[in-house]
């Protein structure tokens, strides 16, 4: 059964049934998972920002770009649009201050992204104030997590 580990502001999609994708030490950062049941095809990419800063390129850590592209990436590996459900794991807050809310602006955003590409969201575990890991089965559609303590 092959693991496949994903960094901060990467993304992984698979068909192979016997994938496992991971993403460890989640905080204020969000896993955006999607699955296509019916095909066996999965994705997940792992946010690190809502959105690029006004003038800076938009890369795959962000939300904004990362969820188009992650959709887009499992229509290309042959899952339908209407039977992909996102699931939405991390956004913790480690940090007693509320002053940048990372987390809380990350699934925000997630939420509106989905939104508006039509897509709905299956399952959510976000917030707290503990780190993840999370272990995504492309099979089965998923998700193991892993609640780390401070």
């Amino acid at each position: 059964m092959p693991e496949i580990n994903i960094n901060p502001g990467e993304l992984h999609v698979s068909r192979d049934e016997g994938d496992t994708i991971i993403a460890k030490d989640l905080c204020g950062s969000l896993v955006v998972a999607m699955h296509d049941p019916t095909n066996a095809v999965g994705a997940m990419a792992y946010i690190m920002l809502p959105q690029a800063p006004p003038g800076h390129e938009e890369g795959l850590q962000f939300a904004a770009t990362a969820i188009p592209r992650l959709l887009n990436l499992l229509i290309e590996q042959g899952a339908a649009k209407d039977r992909i459900a996102a699931k939405l794991v991390g956004a913790s807050c480690l940090i007693a201050s509320g002053v940048f809310s990372i987390g809380k602006r990350n699934v925000a955003k997630a939420r509106e992204v989905l939104g508006e590409l039509g897509l709905a969201i299956a399952g959510e575990d976000t917030g707290g104030s503990h780190k993840r890991n999370v272990r995504f089965d492309i099979k089965t559609g998923k998700l193991t997590i892993e609640n780390i303590a401070k």
